[in-house]
């Protein structure tokens, strides 16, 4: 019989990891510049960051597929050094 963790709060099973290329500047400052989803690699057009748990930073992005913007959410997992999408 399997039991839940009580300490587990997160899990990656409905999330895809993903290659992305980003830069990281020297305060720290964490921006997604490319994304490859399926195959396909994406712009980034635009993003915000929310910084919502420690080493964890969500950001709420815009990319261009086949010439129209679409909302993206990316999150980085400095811990794992793993980006993610919902999958």
């Amino acid at each position: 019989m399997h039991q839940d963790n009580p300490h587990d709060f997160f899990s990656f099973a409905k999330l895809k990891q993903v290659p992305v290329i980003a830069s990281f500047d020297a305060a720290g400052q964490i921006k997604p510049i490319y994304v490859r989803i399926n195959g396909e690699v994406f712009k980034i057009q635009s993003c915000h960051c929310n910084h919502k748990l420690p080493n964890t930073f969500e950001f709420k992005c815009r990319v261009i597929d086949n010439d129209c913007l679409k909302p993206l959410t990316l999150t980085y997992y400095r811990s794992e050094n793993a980006w993610m999408i919902p999958g």
